[in-house]
């Protein structure tokens, strides 16, 4: 189980702060940092889509959201 404190309801991502950034989705998941032309951007693995972390902060709502992962037990 995870708490995290914001909440970007755009890009359905949450985070505590700007190093571990989550995707909410069906299945959630680990985006990965990485610089784009200068920028801080985020993608998920295997994926070619960046979400920019400037985009991320102007959505944002100071929200807590509690993330539970499946068990493979």
């Amino acid at each position: 189980m995870l708490k995290l404190k914001y909440y970007n309801p755009v890009y359905k991502i949450a985070f505590n702060h700007w190093g571990k950034i989550y995707f909410i989705g069906e299945e959630p998941c680990l985006l990965y940092p990485e610089v784009y032309q200068g920028k801080l951007v985020y993608r998920r693995r295997g994926s070619y889509k960046r979400i920019p972390y400037s985009s991320i902060k102007k959505g944002l709502l100071k929200k807590e959201i509690l993330i539970y992962f499946k068990s493979p037990y």
